[in-house]
């Protein structure tokens, strides 16, 4: 019989808050390695909203951009066309 236990987070979810917390320990470790001074994030918008939730202060204060698309369909020649696409728009 059902225990009536429902989960806070379904199992897919649960693996992207663990993806998206492995990506911001990355991103701080880069960034107190000297990696970078400034970040552009692109990532899916669930996963952008997750990623966002999870990123260190220091980290989010080097975003100079986001763009919350899907693009793990596009091929890689695609891919920097849509990029200065948003470029050429300021978003």
């Amino acid at each position: 019989p059902p225990s009536g236990y429902e989960p806070s987070q379904l199992p897919d979810e649960h693996q992207t808050e663990l993806l998206a917390r492995d990506v911001a320990d990355f991103l701080l470790t880069a960034l107190q390695a000297g990696c970078y001074r400034h970040l552009m994030l692109l990532a899916s918008p669930k996963f952008l909203g997750m990623l966002r939730q999870v990123l260190d202060e220091q980290v989010k204060a080097t975003v100079t951009l986001e763009i919350n698309q899907d693009y793990t369909q596009l091929s890689m020649q695609e891919l920097p066309e849509k990029l200065a696409a948003h470029a050429a728009r300021g978003c």
